[in-house]
């Protein structure tokens, strides 16, 4: 039996869709609600709020937590076959000519939780990574410090400290959005 076909989408599915794919892009997370709102030119954020819900039924979204929060959303068959999704080559870790081969096993591991694989979008808190590695949280913010000080953190505009990205290790296919380059929504 031949796999279903996906439930076509309305005009304003397919330009919900596709404003997502070019956010994604360019900051390498998913949009919030409001940003979303915002760059639709919607007065208010319900009619963004119920394309997302009927674009995680129809299966065009993965609802990673509550279809409230795009933060928690993923684009469905979209996933960058280089990184799987997630916009990082971790091989660069291990490569010896890199920075990276001076980093501590502790930091490395540091890079590693940060960057989980399939959490797009869904950094750790400090706490998170507090009971992980059973340190204080000045602890996690010298590795911050650290890292930061060797050039292999960017901060992203928001002022959190859950908002780093990790330079060089942007994947190679799809330069750190974790979507195919060749992925056009439908």
């Amino acid at each position: 039996m031949p796999p279903a076909e996906p439930a076509p989408l309305t005009l304003h599915q397919r330009a919900v869709l596709k404003a997502i794919v070019a956010w994604v892009r360019r900051e390498n997370v998913p949009p919030s609600v409001r940003a979303l709102t915002a760059e639709m030119g919607y007065a208010n954020s319900n009619g963004v709020y119920n394309h997302l819900k009927v674009l995680v039924r129809k299966g065009r979204l993965v609802g990673l937590g509550t279809p409230s929060r795009t933060r928690r959303l993923r684009l469905a068959d979209a996933d960058c076959p280089g990184c799987k999704g997630t916009g990082y080559d971790l091989k660069r870790l291990e490569d010896p000519t890199t920075t990276y081969a001076y980093l501590s096993a502790v930091q490395k591991a540091f890079v590693r939780r940060h960057v989980k694989p399939g959490a797009m979008g869904a950094y750790p808190t400090l706490r998170d990574l507090q009971k992980e590695f059973k340190k204080s949280p000045a602890w996690v913010l010298d590795q911050y410090r650290e890292l930061d000080a060797m050039g292999l953190l960017r901060p992203r505009k928001a002022k959190s400290q859950r908002t780093h990205r990790f330079v060089g290790l942007d994947c190679g296919v799809c330069e750190g959005s974790g979507i195919r380059p060749d992925y056009v929504p439908a």
